[in-house]
């Protein structure tokens, strides 16, 4: 486990733990995700799992367990993205979000 907490005014670290250790950005990555499609997509809306947001997980990730060709909606994906840290529900939100509402990568 590992974080800093820094006044924004001055710069004074208030708190840290381990903050010079390198850590992945999974989860961040999981809350922007649905950061993006609670801006772009209603909860109502049907998101489609495809073959490819099941099957191209690492080994060991964390999942619900959906198949390619299972439904569920936005809300129920959300639920599961952030309560199951779901990786194959990032992936099938991640397909579903308008293209043009995605950050682009460098």
């Amino acid at each position: 486990d590992g974080g800093i907490l820094m006044d924004a005014g001055s710069g004074a670290i208030l708190y840290e733990k381990n903050s010079r250790e390198a850590y992945y950005p999974a989860s961040i990555t999981k809350i922007l995700t649905a950061l993006v499609i609670l801006e772009n997509c209603d909860l109502d809306e049907t998101v489609t799992f495809s073959n490819e947001a099941v099957n191209t997980l690492e080994p060991g990730a964390s999942i619900l367990g959906a198949r390619a060709g299972d439904q569920l909606s936005v809300r129920e994906c959300l639920y599961a993205l952030l309560l199951q840290s779901a990786n194959e529900v990032a992936n099938a939100l991640g397909s579903t979000a308008p293209a043009a509402s995605m950050p682009l990568r460098s």
